[in-house]
């Protein structure tokens, strides 16, 4: 398999997740985050580690037969989301542009897709790049998760109640953090 064809592998894997995040299909990310992890199991070191269904409590919960908090299978599924994106640029070659003639047909919407897209990849790079000491690489995984579900909203009173949890959060990550986050976090919320 040559790499394109891993990325493209990869990137189908990142749709249906994006997918569930924007329906909100805790079942459907419940088969889709197995399904992924029996995949990528040998391509991502650790990639159940901060998983909230693979947490240790869940675990023992399930095996006695008392779940009495929901396991949260939408953020662990903006986790698995971006440990592909990294996997995708780990082993991506440059694509180099087949088509002479620029596409120049967009529409509104489309464009705000695009703005959103690009404020996302560059609080992504803001992020990576806050040194461990500051937030340590599992921290970075976490927000990352917290980030991508809140990119999957639709309704306004449900991004604003992700954006609540994620300030809390961030409350005592320390000011590196805020400073990387807070702009994605605005332009969401202005675009509800």
């Amino acid at each position: 398999m040559s790499n394109q064809d891993k990325v493209s592998f990869i990137q189908s894997f990142v749709d249906r997740i994006d997918a569930a995040i924007a329906a909100n299909d805790v079942d459907g990310a419940k088969r889709l985050q197995s399904e992924i992890i029996s995949t990528f199991a040998s391509d991502i070191p650790n990639i159940t580690s901060q998983l909230d269904a693979r947490a240790g409590y869940h675990v023992y919960r399930q095996l006695n037969g008392k779940i009495d908090t929901p396991i949260k299978y939408i953020e662990d599924l903006g986790i698995l989301r971006n440990r592909l994106v990294k996997l995708q640029l780990d082993i991506k070659e440059p694509i180099k542009e087949t088509s002479s003639t620029p596409l120049i047909s967009l529409t509104q919407i489309q464009n705000q897709t695009t703005n959103i897209q690009i404020d996302f990849d560059i609080t992504v790079s803001a992020i990576e790049k806050i040194p461990d000491s500051s937030l340590s690489q599992e921290d970075k995984e976490i927000l990352l998760g917290k980030l991508t579900s809140l990119k999957g909203c639709s309704d306004k009173k449900t991004k604003w109640d992700k954006c609540k949890g994620i300030l809390k959060w961030l409350a005592d990550k320390g000011v590196d953090v805020a400073i990387a986050v807070l702009p994605y976090l605005l332009s969401i919320l202005k675009n509800s």
